[in-house]
């Protein structure tokens, strides 16, 4: 299986929400860019030419904030979120900031009309990084995991969390407004002939969130899909933040072996810096 990786990273002013400034976001994407798989990074025009470095194989993609088709639900989602304020997730604090997550669908799809020939696609936050030196994070990445990913019979398969269980156990299928924990889609896989219709279709849902005066982040959208029974969609139980490099992705063992090679020197140089 071929597949590339898609990020993407936009200066929405996380600064005056979170504290958190662009050029931080850009130092992690850079460490991220070096996992050892081709990116298609999408990139606000914004951010300085040569600030991000791209390794051979990736490839930049420049596109205006107000060109994301998600774009167009910023006022409605200025509105929703004015109502939800009481809510601290930035999901809510940070309009803009929904709007970027939920481009990451868009992305996708966008990603493999450029790259035609390959045949999955692995979703990468682009400050993923900052986790590859926390303790017991690259316990994730290992060949056990590898190998259990690899059974997803899906198109999609995202890692979930604590809270799907819950819910599952409570026939619960709803969780817009609440920004709750369901899935960790920082990573996640996607076959490349299906991003379409994943984007569609989490599109669509979006929408009839809007039209009930609803909004929420693309965590709460593919557990939702995933309690309703969405047939493209598979759930791994909690694996950690790095989960989504599955066997399915890199189904090459001397591939996995430089991926775990290369998150931990990647780990490593994080922890003297």
């Amino acid at each position: 299986m071929k597949c590339s990786a898609v990020t993407g990273l936009y200066d929405i002013g996380r600064r005056s929400a979170d504290g958190r400034p662009i050029d931080r976001y850009v130092a992690w994407l850079n460490e991220t860019l070096r996992l050892p798989i081709p990116f298609t990074i999408f990139l606000d025009p914004a951010i300085p030419d040569g600030a991000v470095r791209p390794k051979e194989g990736d490839v930049i993609v420049r596109k205006p904030f107000g060109e994301l088709a998600a774009a167009r639900w910023l006022a409605e989602v200025e509105s929703v979120c004015a109502r939800l304020a009481s809510n601290p997730d930035l999901t809510f604090q940070l309009p803009a900031y929904g709007i970027v997550l939920h481009s990451k669908f868009e992305w996708l799809e966008e990603a493999h009309s450029m790259r035609p020939d390959d045949s999955g696609l692995l979703w990468v936050d682009a400050g993923i990084s900052r986790f590859f030196g926390e303790p017991g994070r690259l316990r994730y990445v290992n060949q056990k995991l590898l190998e259990r990913m690899s059974a997803a019979s899906k198109p999609a398969c995202v890692d979930g969390r604590r809270d799907v269980a819950r819910m599952q156990r409570r026939g619960e299928t709803t969780a817009a407004g609440t920004s709750r924990p369901i899935t960790h889609a920082g990573t996640f896989f996607v076959k490349a002939s299906f991003a379409g219709q994943l984007r569609a279709d989490v599109f669509a849902r979006v929408e009839r969130w809007l039209g009930q005066g609803l909004w929420d982040n693309e965590q709460v959208v593919m557990g939702e899909m995933f309690l309703e029974g969405y047939p493209g969609l598979a759930m791994r139980r909690q694996t950690g933040i790095m989960g989504a490099f599955a066997r399915a992705v890199f189904p090459d063992a001397d591939l996995v072996h430089r991926l775990r090679e290369q998150l931990i020197q990647v780990g490593e140089d994080l922890r003297h810096k």
